[in-house]
């Protein structure tokens, strides 16, 4: 996914700007964040605190929270997340069914960065 990086801290947090949606997260580079700018990243979802079936019909994310489309199952209580063009693993105990909306609360994001 491609993300803004608004601002970034000395301990590693970063502030960005996402198409669905902004929120705060740990870089997980191997360098320093980058202080602005646009860089393509993979979400990580740190520890799941609940996943839960949503009316929304439309992908978010925030500090702690995404929204997405449940795409598959991938085994052993991993699932695939769509958000728009993108695609997030959640790793749950609950059992969302490809094509339900839901929403996953976590304590916290990490961002690793990719080239493309």
């Amino acid at each position: 996914m491609r993300v803004t990086i608004r601002s970034a801290d000395e301990d590693g947090t970063v502030r960005f700007d996402s198409p669905y949606g902004s929120a705060v997260a740990r870089w997980a580079g191997s360098g320093p964040p980058p202080g602005n700018g646009e860089v393509d990243v993979e979400i990580e979802i740190g520890e799941v605190a609940e996943v839960v079936p949503t009316v929304a019909s439309a992908p978010r994310i925030s500090t702690g929270q995404l929204i997405g489309l449940v795409e598959t199952a991938l085994g052993d209580e991993l699932y695939a997340l769509r958000l728009g063009n993108s695609v997030v693993t959640v790793e749950t105990k609950s059992d969302p069914l490809p094509g339900q909306w839901i929403a996953v609360k976590a304590e916290g994001f990490s961002l690793y960065p990719y080239a493309l």
